[in-house]
């Protein structure tokens, strides 16, 4: 049996020679493997289980895409251009394009809920 794993970006199961051949030249081998590592293993018990594997994985990336944090939030991959929201920087507080304030440098952008606000 070949070893499968759901890749958390699409909710699709691939072999590791899928895998390998989709991330090739986007990243180096390392990172993909790195990847591949932390992907969930597709666990199956039946032949019949394997069709509604693949059909409820991914129905479940589309409802857990919905679900998370209510809907408002969006997935970003590396090399998506970023938002132009404007941020307050500093105190007192300044009005800063985040675009404008990114530009030129690299960037990893981390969400976290506010203190005593419903998540």
């Amino acid at each position: 049996m070949v070893d499968r794993r759901v890749d958390p970006d699409d909710g699709v199961s691939y072999s590791w020679e899928e895998f390998s051949k989709y991330y090739n030249g986007k990243y180096t081998k390392k990172a993909v493997e790195a990847y591949w590592e932390a992907c969930t293993p597709v666990k199956i018990a039946k032949a019949k289980a394997k069709t509604k594997t693949k059909a409820k994985g991914k129905e479940e990336a589309r409802r857990s895409a919905k679900t998370v944090a209510g809907g408002d939030s969006k997935r970003f991959k590396i090399g998506d251009q970023i938002p132009d929201v404007s941020l307050d920087k500093g105190f007192p507080p300044e009005k800063v394009s985040l675009r404008q304030f990114c530009e030129g440098k690299k960037v990893v952008i981390l969400g976290l809920p506010g203190a005593f606000t419903p998540t």
